[in-house]
């Protein structure tokens, strides 16, 4: 079982003044994060939020707001969408900062250090 993650918390327009875009994304996130029956689900629209925070690159946080808002009017899809960078992103860099060895190494690094 994962953790639940905290709530998503108000944002002020500044954090996000040089890109618009990203605070729609954020009040979508938050708004769809109160719509959400299950912990599963909750936890996967609050990854979207937190990435939008503190992603390390800011192209990684403009592609992820861009995406969030196509789907804003679907919670089903944008919790797909939370599902995916859990499973092909957090997940895996857990794994590897756990001291073991993982193929998606690669990944967590690439992620981190390069423009998308």
């Amino acid at each position: 079982m994962y953790r639940l993650l905290t709530e998503l918390d108000f944002v002020s327009e500044e954090e996000f003044s040089s890109q618009p875009s990203l605070l729609i994304a954020y009040h979508i996130c938050v708004k769809h994060e109160g719509e959400l029956a299950t912990e599963d689900e909750m936890r996967r629209i609050r990854i979207l939020g937190f990435l939008l925070l503190y992603a390390p690159k800011n192209s990684a946080r403009v592609y992820l707001a861009n995406s969030i808002i196509s789907c804003r009017d679907d919670p089903a899809i944008l919790v797909k969408l939370g599902q995916l960078f859990e499973q092909n992103v957090i997940l895996p860099c857990e794994f590897c900062l756990g001291g073991s060895r993982s193929p998606h190494i690669h990944l967590c690094f690439v992620l981190c250090s390069q423009e998308i």
